[in-house]
């Protein structure tokens, strides 16, 4: 469970603070990023700024996903 502004750091980049995030099993393997579905998947990712008309979030992120033709 992550919050923003780090859970859209994750989403995004498969970081956190600029650090690789890994599963916390033996494999230690990243979690990774939406690129990770990039294979499978169209992917568009799009951020704007927040602290604007009552949001209290630093940035919302959008990511779109659509099937590949």
């Amino acid at each position: 469970m992550v919050h923003d502004p780090l859970g859209l750091e994750l989403l995004l980049s498969g970081t956190i603070r600029g650090e690789t995030v890994r599963f916390e099993d033996w494999k230690q393997e990243p979690a990774g990023s939406i690129t990770k579905l990039s294979s499978q998947f169209s992917v568009q990712h799009f951020e704007y700024p927040g602290l604007t008309s009552g949001r209290n979030t630093l940035r919302i992120g959008i990511a779109v996903f659509s099937a590949r033709k």
